[in-house]
């Protein structure tokens, strides 16, 4: 599974705690325009596969409910 990007920033974060609070500000930006290229893959891909007809809800095992 691919490292999300709110995985990646805590990672950065915690490798540098020297970092100045420019270095900072630029890492969330850049962990921004992840989510955001995650999120249109996400999307694009949802999109490819309800147009193949291959989306499908998961099941949900017997003790899981709708709620």
């Amino acid at each position: 599974m691919k490292q999300t990007a709110v995985e990646w920033f805590f990672k950065w974060f915690n490798d540098n705690p020297e970092a100045t609070h420019k270095e900072y500000a630029e890492a969330f930006e850049q962990a921004k325009t992840m989510e955001l290229a995650q999120r249109i893959d996400a999307y694009n891909q949802g999109h490819i596969d309800r147009n193949n007809n291959k989306f499908k809800l998961p099941k949900l095992n017997q003790n899981e409910t709708n709620d």
